[in-house]
């Protein structure tokens, strides 16, 4: 059914548009109004489609930081968790180096008494820098069983045993530099020993590690990179071979039964054994010692010892002859590098070796003389050494005769000078070829035939 339209109305609209479509002013401001808003309109168009295009890429940027960031935040709690314990372990084993330091590179002992570890190939450079003394024992296993704390009672001042076996004239040079460099040092005593006076070869050779005088932190933590240092820093371990020994403990480095050649071990019987027989069948070329080598060891003497003498006129220096047995003169034998070499041509007749280091020792004792704050101590001319209950081998005296070195330094006595070192000289050989070995020999045959009974 269609609904009537009213004719009232209809006529009312067709009046307006008609003067609409009439009026002039209208028709411009419809135009007007048409073109603006059109304009507007396509404005809005544009600014609602780049907005909405700046906020979808706003959103996927947020987004896609929202998700790297997780993406981090996991990769780090992945890796701080995975590596943090491990830098933590390798932190915590670092520090327990640094705090045990055994040999001082770092720091005086946490937890534990003052040691020194003083062996060769070891830095001990900085356990000196850490060492209370002013004064020093220099030298050879002779001077080993020397105590400090003997040498503090009996001479006076604080002391100190630096002796190490077998050591040359460069190992003892580069302690003396260091130590006369960085401490004020008082007096020296220094073992004057028969092998560095004769063999001037054998000196040449430097074991002793100083070089690490100017090691970095890490260099000087590399060396306890070692097995043997971190079991011992583990257990926190005081013992002997882990940390060395105190500052008074410094002392007789050998059994105090095993006196006398009944006494002496299997090794060495077994070498002096051997080396009767090489003198007995004259199997071996004697070494004589010419004019340019006394000169060179002469010279190198001069360079390595005398010349820290007359640096150091406020030190004083207490050269000790150590005193070796009889038996010991007696048998010709010659050291190299740690090695006992037999029937070679460096070998020496006793008679050539004990002139040789005659020699050499009536030199020192007059270079020496011109330099007030040096003293030469000998013992030879006594009876100490014609018996071998006093020794541990043919070198190696008892401790009671380091104590009379020490007597002697305080004392002033048994002083050797160019007044009296003929004397002395004279004495000491007629012991030496006054002493009867053959019943040394004999003891040795029985021994070797009750070690191998095949030998008659």
């Amino acid at each position: 059914m269609k609904t009537k339209s009213n004719p009232s109305l209809r006529s009312v609209a067709n009046a307006e548009a008609s003067v609409q479509s009439t009026d002039p002013r209208l028709q411009i401001q419809k135009s007007k109004i048409d073109c603006h808003d059109f304009a507007n309109a396509k404005q809005a168009k544009r600014s609602f489609f780049s907005k909405s295009r700046n906020d979808e890429i706003k959103h996927d940027e947020s987004h896609y930081k929202s998700h790297n960031d997780k993406n981090y935040q996991h990769f780090v709690i992945f890796f701080v968790g995975s590596f943090c314990p491990s830098a933590l372990l390798v932190v915590a084993f670092i520090g327990l180096l640094w705090l045990y330091d055994p040999l001082m590179l770092f720091h005086k002992p946490y937890l534990r008494e003052q040691t020194i570890v003083y062996e060769k190939n070891l830095p001990i450079n900085k356990a000196i820098d850490f060492l209370d003394f002013d004064s020093i024992l220099l030298g050879s296993s002779m001077f080993q069983n020397t105590l400090a704390k003997e040498a503090d009672e009996k001479i006076g001042g604080k002391w100190f045993n630096f002796a190490i076996g077998s050591s040359r004239i460069d190992e003892r040079e580069a302690l003396l530099q260091y130590i006369l460099k960085h401490k004020q040092i008082k007096q020296i005593a220094y073992s004057l020993d028969n092998y560095i006076l004769v063999n001037g070869e054998f000196n040449k050779v430097q074991i002793i590690s100083l070089q690490n005088i100017n090691n970095t932190f890490w260099e000087n933590l590399k060396i306890y990179f070692d097995k043997h240092f971190i079991k011992c820093a583990v257990k926190w371990s005081k013992k002997f071979e882990c940390v060395g020994r105190t500052f008074k403990e410094y002392g007789p480095w050998y059994n105090k039964d095993a006196y006398g050649f009944k006494k002496w071990n299997f090794d060495e019987k077994q070498r002096f054994l051997q080396e009767i027989k090489i003198y007995q069948n004259n199997s071996y070329k004697t070494k004589n010692i010419d004019i340019v080598e006394r000169n060179n060891i002469h010279k190198y003497i001069k360079e390595r010892i005398f010349v820290y003498v007359e640096q150091n006129p406020q030190v004083n220096f207490h050269f000790v002859l150590p005193t070796q047995s009889r038996f010991f003169w007696n048998i010709p034998y010659y050291w190299n590098d740690g090695e006992w070499l037999f029937g070679t041509d460096k070998y020496r007749s006793p008679k050539r070796y004990f002139d040789d280091w005659k020699h050499t020792i009536k030199w020192f004792i007059q270079e020496s003389a011109k330099y007030k704050n040096a003293k030469i101590y000998g013992f030879d001319d006594l009876d100490y050494a014609d018996s071998l209950n006093n020794y541990f081998d043919a070198r190696h005296y008892r401790e009671d005769m380091n104590s009379m070195q020490l007597d002697a330094i305080a004392d002033g006595a048994h002083i050797l000078t160019a007044q009296n070192i003929d004397k002395y000289l004279a004495t000491m050989e007629s012991k030496i070829k006054s002493y009867d070995i053959s019943p040394l020999i004999e003891q040795i045959k029985a021994w070797e035939a009750g070690q191998n009974p095949q030998i008659k």
